[in-house]
């Protein structure tokens, strides 16, 4: 159906944008590798010249659907707990 159309290709972006969060420079203190990540996930979603991924994510952050809470589960939740 359409919404699990929506939810996979959601998904999926975060396949095909390649590896997110970037790895871990474990010589760095704490807070330059949390400046890090935030800055990456930031520019993917606001560059100029983002994926249609990243565009579709952005909407979903400004006006979720029930989709989200999935993306979150399967994408956020491993680097919240990496965190």
């Amino acid at each position: 159906d359409k919404a699990g159309l929506y939810r996979a290709v959601l998904l999926g972006g975060f396949h095909e944008a390649g590896p997110f969060p970037p790895p871990v420079d474990g010589r760095l203190p704490a807070h330059e590798q949390l400046h890090g990540l935030l800055e990456g996930f930031l520019r993917r979603l606001l560059t100029s010249d983002r994926t249609p991924h990243a565009r579709i994510m952005a909407r979903e952050l400004v006006e979720p659907t029930p989709a989200l809470r999935e993306v979150v589960e399967a994408a956020f939740r491993p680097l919240h707990d990496r965190i």
